[in-house]
């Protein structure tokens, strides 16, 4: 439940009631700390200049189970944070469609802008930004507008519900 409450808030992700992923994971990625914690675990314990010696070493195993630690205690970190980036920019691209439901007028007005600069033959790229005000601000607007975050896509989910 504690896991659940802090990806909750912190990342915005919605834990599966069982084997979700991101519990795994932290589960996965804490378990050494209960095995690192107990003193004289390892031989480097006892004799300090061990940490020295290269990771080849038969009697190292605890640099490589701390590489392989690290690794899991990154991955703890990394996979809801991208997750969250990724649903930051979904949140994003939503609040600006929903900007643009309220505001029809706007719509048509940054389409005519996009057609006359752009056309039909291609997709815009980041050089006709200059030739495209409108649309520049209708992009900054939205990232302005609505809080894009895990607690700022609840609001949006529930202005989203509004509409329909």
């Amino acid at each position: 439940m504690a896991g659940e409450v802090i990806l909750s808030i912190a990342y915005g992700i919605q834990v599966q009631e069982k084997d979700d992923p991101y519990v795994i994971t932290a589960e996965r990625a804490v378990r050494p700390i209960s095995i690192a914690c107990v003193p004289g675990t390892f031989l480097v314990d006892t004799i300090p200049i061990l940490k020295y010696v290269p990771d080849w070493v038969p009697f190292a195993s605890f640099k490589r189970k701390a590489k392989e630690w690290r690794q899991l205690a990154m991955t703890m970190l990394n996979m809801p944070f991208e997750t969250a980036m990724r649903d930051i920019t979904t949140g994003a691209i939503a609040s600006c469609i929903l900007g643009l439901l309220y505001n029809p007028g706007s719509l048509k007005k940054a389409q005519q802008e996009m057609d006359s600069v752009i056309g039909t033959d291609r997709l815009p790229t980041f050089d006709d930004r200059g030739s495209l005000p409108y649309m520049t601000a209708i992009t900054k607007e939205a990232l302005r507008w609505r809080e894009v975050s895990p607690m700022g896509e609840a609001i949006l989910v529930v202005n989203l519900h509004k509409i329909q």
